[in-house]
């Protein structure tokens, strides 16, 4: 045998070129997988079998084996990256030679499970908001319109108030150090709050620690908080400011918002924010999750215009001012709009009125008078309904829509008084 084919050189020669150890990410990354897929019940040992196999079939195994190991690294770590080229199907491994630490507490209780919405944090795009996901044994935190993936996670577990997370990935942390915090919900069961007990990792403690909402949606694809204490509160998605072409990104806070108790987050997107009195949230479902009565923040309003009779659209251009909107609002067949009045909220210059279903102009273009457009979607007036609609005028953005709608005149006498309190509350950015 010569010196250039000796396996043993080769191997050496190959293995100085490749790094001494896997990351830790790459290490969580494998336990990770190893916890939750099924595995293969060990054959028994083979005593005295042998197999005879070449030197150099050994050789191939080898270098085989430990390019899975550093390979496998690479392609786990790009845990959300972008992938280039098509993957590598590689032999599965399940590693033996260590150990994931175990909870040191028990599972996570069954008030903490769940999805809670929170303000920006490190890992998050610029200015967007996250959420934390516990199931009974782990955690999940992502940006909060990438609720599907996992930025950063880990093993979870408590100990009466006391939280416990290890092994995480994304945080830049070492898997074996345990981090533990203090966690309370509020009494109603939507409000939770995280402090720092010890970490030795910062990142995940910045991640963390803060104040979370409930999710409670009728629909579990949306990300809106249901049933709200009284308090303020912060949008996820909606982006009011965001002047007409620009591209949109979710921002956490676009609109805050004051409500007393008795009132619902029904819906949150990034053109329309939607408000509800919790009685009228009950009444919805995952299907049905318009309420009757609600109030609706909607960005880059329009008015709408006759093009043809019983057809409307939005107008050509935005109109110079608040009143030239109104005087295209009374333009529509059908359309009641009383007089109107002026106020500020957040700074912003805006007039209001109250609207009414006028059946004698109405005509024969049906039981929805549609009036205006905003945030991708219209809003109308149907028979017997009476309606606020405000108009903020925010410069570049154009204008933002307040909408308080309420199937009847009793419901509207009975919400317009804190619809008004709510929309008087609301900040912009």
């Amino acid at each position: 045998m010569t010196e250039s084919r000796n396996p043993d050189r080769l191997i050496r020669a190959w293995l100085d070129l490749m790094p001494s150890e896997a990351p830790d990410r790459v290490v969580s990354a494998v336990l990770q997988a190893a916890e939750t897929r099924p595995q293969v019940r060990a054959l028994p040992r083979l005593g005295h079998w042998r197999i005879r196999v070449n030197r150099f079939s050994l050789v191939a195994a080898a270098l085989a084996a430990v390019a899975v190991i550093v390979g496998g690294g690479f392609v786990l770590s790009n845990f959300k990256g972008q992938s280039v080229g098509n993957p590598t199907v590689a032999p599965t491994i399940t590693p033996t030679s260590v150990v994931t630490p175990a909870p040191t507490g028990g599972p996570i209780p069954a008030q903490l499970q769940g999805r809670w919405m929170g303000s920006h944090r490190d890992f998050a795009d610029s200015g967007a908001g996250v959420s934390i996901f516990f199931s009974s044994t782990t955690y999940a935190m992502q940006q909060s319109n990438d609720n599907p993936g996992a930025t950063v996670r880990g093993v979870a577990s408590a100990d009466g108030s006391t939280l416990r997370v290890s092994a995480p990935v994304g945080d830049g942390c070492d898997r074996l150090a345990e981090g533990a915090y203090t966690w309370t919900v509020t009494p109603s069961g939507r409000g939770l709050e995280i402090k720092l007990g010890n970490d030795p990792c910062p990142a995940r403690s910045r991640n963390l620690v803060g104040s979370y909402w409930l999710m409670a949606c009728r629909d579990p694809k949306t990300n809106c908080l249901g049933d709200l204490d009284a308090g303020t509160y912060q949008s996820q998605y909606i982006r009011p400011l965001l002047v007409d072409g620009a591209e949109w990104a979710p921002l956490f806070g676009g609109v805050a918002y004051t409500v007393p108790g008795g009132w619902a987050n029904f819906s949150d997107w990034p053109g329309v924010l939607g408000l509800t009195s919790s009685s009228d949230f009950a009444k919805t479902t995952s299907t049905d999750t318009q309420p009757l009565t609600r109030l609706t923040v909607a960005a880059r309003a329009l008015p709408l215009v006759v093009s043809k009779p019983c057809s409307v659209e939005p107008v050509a251009t935005t109109p110079s001012s608040l009143d030239a909107a109104f005087a295209d609002l009374r333009k529509i067949k059908g359309l009641r709009v009383g007089g109107l009045q002026s106020m500020s909220i957040d700074g912003h210059a805006t007039a209001y009125a109250d609207l009414t279903f006028d059946a004698g102009t109405a005509g024969a273009c049906g039981e929805e008078i549609p009036f205006l457009t905003g945030g991708g979607d219209s809003l109308s007036i149907g028979p017997g309904e009476r309606q606020r609609l405000y108009l903020v005028d925010v410069d570049e953005a154009g204008f933002v829509a307040i909408w308080f709608r309420a199937p009847d005149a009793t419901s509207f006498d009975e919400g317009v008084a804190q619809a008004a309190t709510i929309a008087a509350s609301m900040h912009f950015k």
